[in-house]
């Protein structure tokens, strides 16, 4: 163990909670955490993203808040904060469902999401129109990315379809409740008519794999991505997953807006993209609603 991962205790102490807070956080998603063996352990560097979105949350007017968990969007906002004349484009880390929540509850300015609708097969518009009800807004495209199975090295389980996660013999990890692959499995789960055992839970895409690669589980659900930055296991995908950004219309007259907005449609922020790997940058930028 590292100095830079806590106990739930130290964690309780630093934000000044309860330790029964901090497991529930763990448990709702709120702090991304590594069970090692029956004990949770925090990177410190969690708790700065924590106590930072708190403040970017309930912080002053005179910043825009885009909610996301891909990496991709604090490149997208270093980039358009370097041509605006102050930083003014900050990223937190709230997950899909919970970013649109947000954005409605009037906490953020803006929201990323890759949320699949089982009943029209389609990605976010559906939820950007139901979770922000008489909102005028607007929805750009960022990219594509595969979505599969994170499978020990040679599957030795052979799973191969959704339906093999559920199995008596599979030890299944699952990502919290409110981020687009939890959504994405809990609808698929609905589909086929599968009633799950409680999960286990994953904080991000890098540990639901870490968690196969290290033994513990057999199989996870996430992105392509993260399967690429992590050693000891396979991926067998099975979808490709829409990846949008939503504003409120009257943002797009702010010229940073403006500013950001023609950086998501630049050929050189695609091309960081296709360097780094794991996405599909045809139609980025392209205005959905």
């Amino acid at each position: 163990m590292t100095e830079n991962y806590l106990t739930v205790q130290e964690v309780a102490e630093r934000l000044k909670i309860k330790k029964t807070t901090v497991y529930d956080m763990i448990r709702r998603g709120n702090i991304k955490a590594i069970k090692m063996g029956k004990q949770f352990r925090v990177c410190a560097d969690e708790i700065n993203n924590v106590l930072g979105e708190s403040h970017a949350i309930n912080g002053s007017s005179d910043k825009f808040i885009i909610c996301g968990q891909d990496a991709l969007l604090d490149l997208l906002c270093e980039q358009a904060n370097n041509l605006c004349d102050e930083p003014y484009f900050v990223r937190t880390h709230l997950g899909s469902y919970n970013g649109l929540y947000a954005m409605y509850q009037g906490k953020a300015d803006a929201a990323s999401a890759h949320l699949w609708d089982l009943e029209t097969d389609t990605y976010n518009l559906p939820f950007f129109k139901r979770l922000l009800p008489g909102e005028d807004i607007c929805a750009f495209h960022i990219a594509e990315r595969k979505v599969g199975f994170y499978v020990q090295k040679g599957n030795p389980k052979n799973i191969s379809k959704f339906t093999d996660l559920f199995k008596d013999n599979i030890r299944f990890i699952a990502r919290e409740k409110g981020s687009g692959i939890r959504v994405l499995t809990d609808s698929l789960l609905c589909k086929y008519g599968i009633r799950a055992k409680p999960f286990e839970i994953a904080g991000s895409h890098l540990e639901a794999a870490a968690a196969v690669a290290s033994g513990n589980f057999d199989c996870a659900i996430g992105n392509q991505k993260a399967a690429k930055q992590t050693d000891g296991i396979d991926f067998i995908d099975f979808k490709y997953e829409k990846y949008d950004i939503v504003f409120r219309k009257i943002d797009l007259e702010k010229p940073q807006v403006r500013t950001l907005i023609s950086v998501l449609k630049s050929e050189y922020f695609a091309n960081i993209l296709n360097a780094m790997g794991g996405y599909n940058t045809l139609n980025i930028g392209k205005q959905l609603l």
